[in-house]
């Protein structure tokens, strides 16, 4: 169970909330995905848990739909089940070879027959005090999405949160009427690379260095929020941003 548990957490991530995505292309495919990514945060924004159960490949159905009818986690608001609301901000494609210093596609085009796409979102979570956890806060977020084709369609086949050093390259990303948003939501990814996990507000979510205590840990949030140049991240910390298939790499 927290295998499966992990698995969703770090994978999963009516249509009312979609709030002005621009985005235009020639490409079919990408119009074909960029039509899923809407219908996916719009199903986490209704629960509407058989959605994201459609949108993902065969091979995660059945642990997808353990999770998703499992009382214990509703009850306990475990990962999407803690979000009241989610808003598709923006969202813009990113290059295979942009992710390839972070991960190893070989397995993904292996069985997805090299057909992927990579785009990363901006997505507005509202999150219950109490329910936000390393993996999903109250405010921005920053998700990066995976897509593959079975059966000839595209499916996602990988939600995760990517390294800052990514969205900080991918400026497309920066919010117009939101920038300060923005900025302290990539403060908040530069923290995850030192293992420590807050929200937007600078609380402590979870700590995952066993190098740091929490004094530690509030000084560099103190640095890192007031732009102080913070140490640098411990070698290995930086969390690898894919899951491939039943293995957790971060």
């Amino acid at each position: 169970m927290k295998k499966l548990l992990a698995k969703i957490l770090v994978v999963v991530f009516c249509l009312t909330n979609i709030h002005s995505v621009v985005f235009a292309t020639e490409n079919n495919s990408v119009s074909e995905i960029a039509t899923k990514i809407e219908s996916y945060i719009s199903a986490i924004d209704c629960h509407d848990w058989d959605t994201i159960i459609s949108l993902s490949p065969a091979a995660d159905k059945r642990d997808l739909e353990e999770y998703y009818s499992n009382p214990v986690f509703e009850k306990e608001k475990v990962g999407y089940y803690a979000v009241i609301q989610a808003q598709l901000e923006n969202f813009t494609p990113v290059a295979l070879k942009d992710i390839a210093p972070y991960t190893d596609l070989s397995l993904y085009k292996e069985l997805y027959g090299g057909s992927l796409e990579v785009f990363l979102l901006n997505v507005n979570f509202e999150v219950a005090e109490g329910n936000e956890s390393e993996y999903i806060y109250d405010g921005l977020n920053f998700i990066l999405t995976i897509w593959g084709k079975e059966d000839g369609e595209w499916k996602l086949i990988e939600a995760s949160q990517p390294p800052v050093q990514l969205v900080e390259q991918v400026d497309t990303l920066v919010l117009e009427n939101d920038i300060s948003d923005y900025q302290r939501a990539i403060q908040v990814a530069k923290l995850r690379q030192y293992g420590v996990f807050v929200n937007m507000k600078g609380e402590i979510l979870a700590i995952n260095n066993e190098n740091m205590n929490e004094e530690q840990a509030k000084e560099l949030i103190s640095n890192v929020f007031n732009g102080v140049s913070a140490m640098a991240a411990p070698e290995g910390n930086e969390r690898p941003i894919l899951q491939i298939r039943n293995k957790i790499l971060w």
